[in-house]
C-alpha cells in the first residue's frame, strides 16, 4: 500500500500531465474558432481574451473532473457553433461567416470528393486539412470534442438511454473500416455513397430537411407577431423565418411559404436509427459504423495525447466500464489507441489517478494495445461491395432516362459550364460525383424551391438538389446556393450572370391554360416573369363555323427564359399548372 507522500506525488504528476494537455489543446481550439471569422476586429478581440481563457482552462484541468467538464463545454460550444452557422446560411450572407465550415472541415467528404471528381473545388475544403493535422498531432479528438453528431449522441444517451440496461460487450469496431473501404472504392468509381454514413452531412441534412421546417413553423405560429398557428396551417405567404444575424444582435426575417421538403420522413428515420442504436451501447454508431471515425482512427493512431497507466492502478475496472468507445479492454492496463477519443472520462473516474491523458510519443499501454481484428475476407467484401454498387450505378439499367423535371440549381457545375463560366466542360455525372447531399443549399434557399431529388435522376441522384417550381421559384436576386456549397458542386456566380444560367424552359399547355382554351383574360405568368420571357400577345384562332377570334394569350420567348419557375408558381391552374418548366434536353 502506497504512503501518503507517494500518492501525493502521483496526483501531482497527473495534474502536470493534465496541465500539459490543456496547454496544447486550448490554442488549437482557439485557432479553430478564429477560422470561422475572417473579420480582423473580431479575431483580435478573441485573441485578446485568449490568455484569460487559458488561465481558466489550466485551473479547471487541475481539478479531478476538470478536463471532462471542459470537454463537455467545448462539445456544447461546437454544437452551438454548428447551429449558429446553420441558421446564418441564408441570403444575403455576411461576408465574414463561413456557414459550411463543418462540412468543409470533414476529411471524409474531402477525400471522397477528391477521389470521385476532378471538378471539386478542393481549395474550399482546406479546413479538412486542419482536422487532419489536429488528428495526427493529438489523436482522435475530433470525435470526442468537435463532432456535432457525437455531441448529439452523448446528449440523447444521457436523456433517453441512461436508465436502459445495455450490453457494452457488443463490439464491432472493425465494421466501420469495412464501411470506409466500401465508401472509398465507390467514390473512386465516381459514385458518392458517403453521405449515407458521414456524420456531418447526415446531421446537416436531418436538421435542414426535418427540424428546421418544424422550428420555422413553431416560430411563425408563436413568436413572429404577425402570424398565427392558423395562418401556418392555412399556408399563408406571410410567415417570417428567423435567422441569426451579425454578432447574434440582429434578427432578420424573410417571408416565404411554409417550409416543406420531400423525403423529410426518410431523413428523420435515418436520424432516429442513428440515435436508436445507442440503446445497444453508448455511441454505438461512432464505435461501430461511422466511416469518418474509422478514417480519423487510422490517422490518429500515433497522436501525442495518449492514456498512460501507472503502477498505482488497482484494476478496479471503473475505467473499463466508463469508456464509451470500448477503447479500454478487459485489461485496464491496455488501450486501443485508435478508438480513444480523448474524452478524459477514464481519468476522471479513476480513484487512484492512475491513468492520466498525457502528451507523450509513447506510452506503457501502447505495447498492450488490442488488435482491431480486421478480417481480410470481410475487407475484400467491402471492396467488392463498394465496387459493385458503383458499377451498378453506371449501368444502363440504373441510369434510366432522366426526368424532364430534373431541374438543377443555377450554380450547378455543368450549367455553369454550358454558360461558359467554368474552365472545363462538366456534365451531370461530374455534379453527382461532387455533391455530398448535405442539404445546406436547400436550407439556405429563401423560396424553398430547392428540394431533394427522389426519382427524377435515378437512385444515384437521390437527395441531390433540384428546383421544384410547384413549391417555389428561383429568386432572381439570390445566389446563396452557390455560396454555401462546400464542395463546388454548386459554384458561386454573380447575380448579373443569372439570366445566362439556363436551368429550364417554360412550356405552355394550351389545353389547360384558361387564356388559350377558355378565352378568359389571364396574365399571371406574364406579370410574374422577371425576365420578360412571357408576353401576352394578340393571337388569332380559328373557331368552329369559320369564326376567327383574336384573343390575348401568353407566349413564351425561349431566348429569354432561364427556367426560374416563377411563372409556374404563379399559375392559377391547379393541381398541375398550365405553364410548366422542364429541364433542357441537353441536361437530361
Amino acid at each position: 500500500m502506497k504512503d501518503t507522500n507517494g500518492r501525493a506525488e502521483g496526483a501531482g504528476e497527473t495534474n502536470r500531465h493534465q496541465l500539459a494537455s490543456a496547454a496544447i489543446m486550448l490554442p488549437v481550439a482557439v485557432a479553430i474558432v478564429l477560422v470561422v471569422f475572417a473579420d480582423g476586429r473580431l479575431a483580435a478581440g478573441l485573441a485578446a481574451v485568449a490568455p484569460a481563457v487559458l488561465a481558466g482552462y489550466a485551473i479547471a484541468a487541475s481539478r479531478d473532473d476538470g478536463m471532462r467538464a471542459i470537454r463537455r463545454g467545448v462539445q456544447l460550444g461546437m454544437l452551438a457553433l454548428f447551429f449558429m452557422l446553420f441558421f446564418a446560411a441564408t441570403f444575403p450572407l455576411y461576408s465574414y461567416i463561413v456557414p459550411d465550415l463543418f462540412l468543409r472541415a470533414d476529411p471524409l467528404a474531402a477525400l471522397t470528393v477528391a477521389l470521385g471528381s476532378a471538378g471539386a473545388e478542393l481549395a474550399r475544403m482546406w479546413p479538412a486539412l486542419v482536422i487532419v493535422g489536429l488528428t495526427l498531432l493529438l489523436g482522435r479528438v475530433f470525435c470526442g470534442w468537435i463532432c456535432p453528431l457525437g455531441t448529439t449522441l452523448d446528449i440523447s444517451d444521457h436523456f433517453l438511454f441512461r436508465r436502459i440496461r445495455r450490453s457494452e460487450r457488443i463490439r464491432l469496431p472493425a465494421l466501420k473500416y469495412y464501411v470506409l473501404v466500401a465508401v472509398l472504392v465507390s467514390a473512386l468509381l465516381s459514385v458518392q455513397v458517403a453521405h449515407y454514413f458521414d456524420p456531418i452531412p447526415l446531421l446537416t441534412r436531418a436538421v435542414a430537411l426535418v427540424f428546421h421546417p418544424v422550428g420555422v413553423f413553431v416560430y411563425n405560429a408563436t413568436l413572429s407577431g404577425g402570424a398565427t398557428a392558423g395562418d401556418g396551417l392555412a399556408g399563408s405567404d406571410a410567415r417570417p423565418i428567423a435567422i441569426v444575424g451579425e454578432g447574434l444582435k440582429e434578427l432578420r426575417t424573410y417571408h416565404t411559404h411554409l417550409l416543406t421538403f420531400r423525403t423529410s420522413l426518410i431523413a428523420f428515420i435515418v436520424f432516429v436509427v442513428v440515435l436508436g442504436l445507442s440503446a445497444y451501447g453508448r455511441r454505438f454508431w461512432c464505435r461501430n459504423v461511422c466511416p469518418l471515425g474509422a478514417l480519423l482512427a487510422l490517422l490518429g493512431r500515433y497522436g501525442l495525447l495518449k492514456r498512460i497507466v501507472t503502477d498505482d492502478c488497482t484494476e478496479c475496472m471503473r475505467c473499463v466500464f466508463e469508456c464509451k468507445m470500448s477503447a479500454i479492454p478487459d485489461n485496464p492496463h491496455g488501450t486501443v489507441l485508435r478508438e480513444c477519443i480523448q474524452c478524459w472520462d477514464c481519468t476522471c473516474v479513476c480513484p487512484e489517478d492512475a491513468n492520466p491523458i498525457a502528451v507523450t510519443a509513447r506510452s506503457k499501454s501502447e505495447a498492450d494495445e488490442v488488435e482491431l481484428g480486421v478480417n481480410r475476407r470481410r475487407l475484400l467484401q467491402g471492396i467488392v461491395g463498394g465496387g459493385s454498387f458503383a458499377l451498378l450505378a453506371h449501368t444502363a439499367a440504373a441510369r434510366t432516362h432522366r426526368s424532364e423535371k430534373l431541374i438543377r440549381p443555377p450554380g450547378a457545375m455543368h450549367i455553369m459550364a454550358e454558360a461558359g463560366l467554368t474552365d472545363k466542360p462538366y456534365t451531370e455525372a461530374d455534379f453527382l460525383a461532387t455533391c455530398i447531399r448535405c442539404g445546406e443549399c436547400m436550407k439556405a434557399c429563401i423560396t424553398n424551391c430547392l428540394q431533394p431529388a427522389v426519382g427524377e435522376g435515378g437512385w444515384e441522384a437521390f437527395w441531390t438538389p433540384i428546383v421544384v417550381p410547384k413549391i417555389g421559384y428561383c429568386e432572381k436576386i439570390c445566389n446563396i446556393c452557390g455560396t454555401v456549397c462546400p464542395t463546388g458542386a454548386l459554384r458561386f456566380f454573380y447575380i448579373a450572370e443569372k439570366e445566362d444560367l439556363i436551368i429550364g424552359i417554360a412550356t405552355i399547355n394550351k389545353n389547360t391554360c384558361i387564356a388559350w382554351y377558355d378565352d378568359r383574360a389571364c396574365a399571371a405568368c406574364d406579370e410574374a416573369c422577371h425576365y420578360q420571357a412571357v408576353e401576352v400577345q394578340p393571337i388569332a384562332q380559328q373557331r368552329p363555323g369559320g369564326i376567327t377570334v383574336v384573343q390575348k394569350r401568353p407566349v413564351v420567348d425561349e431566348s429569354k427564359c432561364n427556367g426560374c419557375g416563377e411563372c409556374e408558381k404563379a399559375c392559377p391552374v391547379k393541381p398541375e399548372a398550365a405553364i410548366v418548366v422542364y429541364a433542357p434536353s441537353k441536361q437530361q
